[in-house]
């Protein structure tokens, strides 16, 4: 289910999906899906999401009690890679 979305400043619009447990990206201009998908561990029900300047995506886990961070740099698919802050 879709929880939340953003447009980032590649004009890729960002979904963040609470039940997948992932933030897929699609271009905004035509709607395709692209090879991006930033994937959290199961049970983690992301709520919320933000990217800052320098392509950073904070991502909150509301079942978790954390922050996952991903790197959303162009060209870049982060897949189950993030940092986790408590």
């Amino acid at each position: 289910m879709p929880n939340a979305m953003i447009l980032d400043n590649q004009d890729r619009l960002l979904i963040l999906n609470s039940g997948d447990n992932n933030v897929k990206a699609y271009a905004a201009n035509s709607g395709q899906l692209l090879d991006f998908k930033a994937t959290m561990p199961q049970s983690t029900n992301p709520f919320d999401m933000a990217i800052s300047d320098d392509n950073q995506l904070y991502v909150t886990g509301l079942l978790s009690n954390s922050v996952f961070v991903f790197d959303a740099s162009p060209g870049i698919n982060p897949g189950d890679t993030w940092r986790e802050i408590r």
